[in-house]
């Protein structure tokens, strides 16, 4: 019963939290990676690079082919809003899992979990997997 809460719990705080990050990357984020995009293919100019000649034969590449990328609009923010929900339900099972752990280890007068051990262990989660590796210089498009 308990695994089965856990992952239920899991799924869903997963599915808000990533609809919540999708939305706020969709307005914070995207312009800068569409800009980056732009720039790289047409703003940089060619770089010749010597290349030697046994790793030109060893190197088999197709002429004339491109990679598959998803195209912008819905079909970017499809497979983005895919990734962050899969990612915040691994965060979330990471985080329920240490919260029934800690609970079975402290004992001391706490029974059971309720909304305020949710929020702590959740501002906690933010600060360690998010706002901590953001500190530093944020993104910006290269000059």
């Amino acid at each position: 019963m308990l695994f089965r809460q856990i992952v239920f719990y899991s799924l869903l705080v997963g599915i808000v939290s990533g609809l919540v990050l999708t939305v706020i990357q969709t307005w914070q984020v995207v312009p800068i990676i569409q800009a980056a995009e732009s720039y790289e293919e047409g703003g940089a100019g060619a770089v010749e690079v010597a290349v030697i000649p046994a790793l030109e034969q060893a190197a088999h590449v197709h002429g004339g082919e491109e990679e598959w990328a998803p195209t912008d609009g819905f079909q970017r923010t499809a497979f983005t809003l895919l990734s962050n929900v899969i990612t915040a339900m691994g965060f979330a099972m990471i985080t329920m899992v240490a919260m029934v752990a800690s609970l079975n280890l402290l004992r001391g007068g706490v029974n059971r979990l309720d909304w305020r051990h949710g929020l702590i262990w959740g501002a906690a989660g933010y600060v360690v997997f998010w706002l901590a590796p953001a500190v530093g210089l944020p993104p910006e498009i290269p000059l």
